[in-house]
Parts: structure tokens; sequence; C-alpha cells
């Protein structure tokens, strides 16, 4: 119970498999390491673990802390680190980059939900990073609104599945897909 709810701060990330019992009702199944996730999350953190000698916890702590405080800076170190152009990114969120750009000068107005949501996806980015995003444009997912929920789940487990699936998902829930 505490591990779920401190997910963020385990070592080990874990895939969760359900399996069908009946028609309508699936049970736990197995739990299976998730290396793409724990590939991504050291790749944003390799250089302090490295460099520092430390742990992923304290690395991830310290990446916390030194991350920019805007979500446009946020944003630029993210892409940069990912060797991104800005132009890939808007094509990854199948946006021009001029629309791209002119969201980026004015976060307040333009930057959405399902704006970080999709900047997340396109990046692949872990869910620890995809909050950490969300709190840089002052923007909150909430428990009681279902479709937060349901895009809590995506950067939670499909964070490395893409825009297509993530909308596709939401789509099977009834819910709108990420619009942009």
């Amino acid at each position: 119970m505490w591990a779920n709810a401190h997910v963020d701060q385990c070592c080990i990330r874990f895939v969760r498999q359900y399996e069908q019992q009946h028609v309508d009702k699936y049970v736990f199944g197995r739990m299976h390491y998730d290396v793409a996730y724990a590939k991504q999350t050291c790749f944003y953190l390799e250089s302090d673990a490295d460099q520092l000698g430390v742990n992923e916890l304290i690395a991830t702590k310290r990446f916390r802390e030194d991350f920019p405080d805007t979500f446009k800076e946020g944003f630029q170190l993210l892409r940069k680190r990912n060797k991104l152009s800005l132009e890939r990114v808007a094509e990854l969120m199948h946006i021009s980059d001029t629309t791209l750009r002119r969201w980026l000068d004015a976060p307040e107005e333009k930057i959405t939900i399902d704006f970080v949501v999709t900047v997340a996806l396109a990046m692949r980015l872990p869910d620890w990073l995809s909050t950490l995003m969300l709190d840089r444009a002052h923007k909150c997912l909430s428990d009681s609104n279902k479709r937060h929920l349901a895009l809590k789940w995506i950067l939670r487990v499909m964070w490395n599945d893409g825009i297509q699936q993530a909308n596709d998902f939401l789509k099977k829930l009834g819910f709108d897909p990420l619009m942009v």
C-alpha cells in the first residue's frame, strides 16, 4: 500500500499484469520489472549519479531541486537533453513548430493539461518527470475528475506508448482524446 502511494520514492519500478479470470473479472497476476522505465529514469539522472557517486533516490531529489522554475525552461532543458529539435517535438505532437513556439511564449494562456501530457508522451518522460512538468505549468490532475485519473494512468503506465495509444485508451473509456 505504501509503495503504491510513494512509487516515485521506490528504487525499482514494476509493471502490473492482470489476468482474466472470468468474462468480466480481472485479477492481479504478476509484476514485471519495467526495464524501459528504469532506463529512461537513469537517462535523466546519469550525470548526477555518475558525477556525485550517489544513488538514484538522491540523484532524483537533486534533479528536482535543480530543475528550472518555468515550464518553458524545463521544456527546453528536456528537449536538449533528448537531443530533439523544436521542429521534431512539434512533429511528434502533431502540431506546427510555429504553434509550439507561440504556445511556449505564452504558457499562461495556451498551455493546458492536455498540452503537458502530450509533451510528456512525445518525449517519453517517466511519470515523475511529467509530474514535474505539470507543476512547472501550474497544472494539477485532480483525483475527483475521472478524465484526470485516466491521464494519471497514461502518464504512469503508458508513458512510453505514445500519443496515439493514449488517445485510443481515452476513447475506449469514453473520454475526449488529447486536445493540443
